[in-house]
């Protein structure tokens, strides 16, 4: 018999003994037989032959079983965009180059290296890629530095991203020009950038920072100081200016405000 079957059996006896004790007599003096008791002997007699039945009556054996897997559709995966393959997406990390800044005579700590600068963000990719990487791929870091002494390395980092290697985008902290970002939007890569730039770049949809505009900064900057300096009327006040976009647009915003 079944283990369904069974506790049906039971709960069946069980529910007649309640019912006929529930309404039995508690005159035990009596020398007549009790109505009552005849209940109870008829009801403990019902629930047997009822208890008989059920185990005589042969039921289909249930066994437990596992309810069907439910097979999802999993997208293969292919080479879906520069620096994307099947297995992979390759990624680029722009550092400074402070073995560089150490030949030219500047003194840095020594636990200050590039690699370090590098390290700082394959910390996070070791983690990402324990876990099964993003969406099946493994992320690979590439890292690719300039020369914080010599502005033309910048196309040297320029063409290490887009020619050089096939990477699907670009992380730096901080450290790039605006002139190199741009070299990096115009070939349609996007940049996670950790400090200002300009609003120019940041219409571009392809840069995405951490801060706000260069222009935007310049102006809370200004506003911050008048509110707070005890500025004589019409005290003159000079802006350092530079051929560079970022800094040009920004002295051009604080000198307005």
């Amino acid at each position: 018999m079944s283990k369904v079957r069974g506790r049906f059996a039971v709960s069946v006896v069980v529910a007649s003994l309640f019912v006929a004790a529930c309404s039995g007599s508690s005159n035990s003096d009596a020398d007549t037989t009790n109505p009552a008791d005849v209940a109870v002997t008829s009801a403990a007699a019902a629930a047997t032959t009822v208890a008989a039945e059920v185990a005589d009556t042969e039921a289909p054996e249930v066994t437990d079983t596992e309810a069907p897997a439910v097979t999802e559709a999993v997208e293969e995966l292919t080479a879906s965009d520069i620096g994307v393959t099947a297995e992979k997406i390759s990624i680029a990390v722009a550092v400074a180059d402070l073995e560089a800044v150490r030949a030219a005579g500047i003194s840095l700590p020594e636990t200050l290296t590039t690699d370090h600068l590098f390290r700082r963000m394959t910390v996070y990719s070791d983690r990402w890629n324990a876990q099964g990487g993003i969406n099946g791929r493994q992320i690979e870091f590439v890292k690719v530095v300039w020369d914080p002494l010599d502005p033309t390395s910048f196309d040297a980092l320029c063409a290490e991203a887009t020619l050089d290697n096939e990477l699907f985008t670009m992380i730096n902290n901080n450290g790039l020009t605006a002139t190199s970002m741009q070299c990096l939007v115009d070939t349609g890569m996007p940049i996670l950038y950790g400090d200002v730039t300009t609003p120019e770049l940041l219409e571009t949809g392809l840069v995405m920072t951490t801060s706000a505009p260069a222009t935007v900064n310049a102006v809370a900057g200004v506003q911050a100081w008048a509110a707070t300096a005890d500025v004589p009327a019409g005290s003159k006040i000079g802006v350092l200016a530079s051929n560079s976009p970022l800094i040009k647009a920004s002295g051009a915003a604080a000198a307005e405000a």
